[in-house]
Parts: C-alpha cells; sequence; structure tokens
C-alpha cells in the first residue's frame, strides 16, 4: 500500500490527476496520453505510481494501453465511479460539479444548478458510498455515522432533487450490496444502509411507476474496488469467497434494467444466496456469516 496523503494513498491521487489531466485538456475517446516519463514528471509521482494508478484506470475502462504504443483514453464507458461513462459523455459546453455529498451545502449547490439549467436527466446513478469492516463499538462513531449520511442520505436528496427533472423513460441506478438483504455483523452499520438503499429503491420505484420512470437497486457481492483500502483496517472480516470486476456488475445492471427488475444481483451463486436468506431463519444466517469470519 502506497502512503496516504490526506486520506488517499498516492495511487488514488495519482488517478484523479490523470482524470483531471484527459478533462483539462478536452481529451477525446483515442487520444494519446503523454509517455510515462513525462507524465510521471507532470504529475510529480513515481513511474511505480503511475504505471498502477494506469492499471486501475485500464480497469475502469477510461484508458487502454497498447503494448508498444502507449496509453489511450478508452473508447468504452468507464466505471465504477462513473459506472455508465457519464464523465466521457458530456455534451460540448457542459461542466463537472464536483461535491462532498456528506455536506449538506452541497446539496443547496446541486439544487441551484437544476433550477438554473433545468436539464432533462435521463439516467440518475447514486453510487457513492462507503463502509467499515469491525466491532461496532470499537469504531468510530462519527465514522460511522457518515457511512449513513453517504450511503443513505446523500442518496436520498440526490433522488428527491433529481426526480422533478426527470421524464417517462427516465432511469435510477441506486447501489446497493449483497448486504442489502441480511444483517451483517462486523459489517453492521454498512448492511443496514444498504437494507435501506434496497427497501427504498423498491418503494420509490412503485411511486413512480405511473411517471414512466424506472428505479433500480444494484446489489453486488465483493467487487474489486477501491472500497477494501477504506474498509478494511484489521482481520475482522476475513473471508471472502468471490471476487467480481466493476464492468461485470454495470453489464448485469444494464441488462436487468432493460428487463424490468426492481434488484440486479451479479452472479449465479450471490442470487442463490438471496432465495435461502429469505427462508432460512435471520439468526441461523448470521451465525452462518460469522462461522465463515471465524467468529463462531
Amino acid at each position: 500500500m502506497k502512503k496516504a496523503v490526506g486520506g488517499k494513498s498516492r495511487v488514488d491521487l495519482a488517478v484523479d490527476q490523470i482524470i483531471q489531466v484527459i478533462l483539462d485538456r478536452d481529451m477525446k475517446a483515442g487520444d494519446k496520453l503523454p509517455n510515462e516519463y513525462d507524465l510521471a514528471r507532470e504529475l510529480g509521482v513515481g513511474r511505480s505510481t503511475l504505471r498502477e494508478a494506469i492499471k486501475r484506470l485500464v480497469a475502469r475502462n477510461i484508458l487502454t494501453a497498447r503494448q508498444g504504443a502507449g496509453t489511450f483514453v478508452s473508447e468504452k464507458n468507464g466505471v465504477p465511479e462513473d459506472p455508465l461513462g457519464l464523465t466521457f459523455m458530456m455534451e460540448e459546453g457542459s461542466e463537472n460539479l464536483a461535491l462532498d455529498l456528506q455536506d449538506r451545502a452541497s446539496f443547496a449547490a446541486y439544487r441551484a444548478l437544476l433550477e438554473s439549467e433545468k436539464p432533462e436527466i435521463s439516467v440518475l446513478v447514486n453510487a457513492a458510498g462507503f463502509g467499515l469492516f469491525g466491532m461496532f463499538t470499537e469504531m468510530d462513531m462519527d465514522k460511522q455515522l457518515d457511512i449513513i449520511d453517504l450511503n443513505d442520505r446523500a442518496l436520498t436528496a440526490m433522488c428527491h432533487m433529481s426526480i422533478p427533472y426527470m421524464a417517462a423513460g427516465s432511469r435510477i441506478y441506486n447501489m446497493g450490496s449483497m448486504s442489502s438483504w441480511q444483517p451483517v455483523p462486523y459489517i453492521n452499520v454498512y448492511g443496514a444502509s444498504k437494507a435501506y438503499v434496497l427497501s427504498f429503491s423498491r418503494a420509490l420505484g412503485v411511486e413512480l411507476e405511473k411517471q414512466g420512470i424506472r428505479v433500480m437497486a444494484v446489489c453486488p457481492g465483493w467487487i474489486k474496488t477501491e472500497f477494501f483500502s477504506h474498509a478494511i483496517h484489521d482481520n475482522t472480516v476475513n473471508y471472502f469467497n468471490r471476487y467480481y470486476g466493476p464492468e461485470q456488475v454495470v453489464a448485469k445492471a444494464l441488462k436487468d434494467m432493460k428487463r424490468g427488475k426492481d434488484a440486479s444481483v451479479l452472479g449465479f451463486p450471490e442470487r442463490m444466496q438471496v432465495r435461502l436468506v429469505k427462508l432460512l431463519p435471520v439468526k441461523m444466517v448470521m451465525n452462518t456469516w460469522c462461522r465463515q469470519q471465524g467468529k463462531k
């Protein structure tokens, strides 16, 4: 793990810097980035840090590396922070709006922009969120409240402010989790926050049905993203049965939205797990999870 700077690792910061370079230079799909030596010098990072950052952006389909030719802006849609590639699908003259969704002042800024621009929102993706693994009583209270603020309060606010600008055919993707389906000891607050997302999304979908606006909760299992670098602080949770890539989550979500589903669950084993969780006693489900983590 690279040394953290201001809450982010050096690789995370390099990822943000590369994205900013692409945006500042108005680079298009197929445009080539500077060579490794020049880009590392420009960003003020080591070449090993730069290589790791590029790997992450390649995994997110924001960049593509061609052996012997260099690194280029990808022609595919980016994932996972921008799962539908919206950052690179902006019309000319539009703008990026970076907001801290844990700060309620950001809601006022977003609302003001909507009232000013009066856009037609066709797709809303609420994918911001984080979690912490550990004993509830041993983790910082404010950080756990931050989980609720970002995973639930911000998601609810974004839906409430955006829906007036949506019409028939518009779609809302809310990021849930496999934790949405069951209580999860040692991921307690995160799991509960995702249970809210599932319940809220399903109920909201019914309310918006007559308006022709679709709402779906995306409830994947373990996904290879930066989530784990923030969530894991010790070995309290150490059993991860399988991982999926963010691009797989996106592809499944898009298919399930077309099929009219109100929840998207990637993977046959995960879908079987969801069915079992509905049938088995809750205490048995929690005990099984605890045994997997070596707590029983």
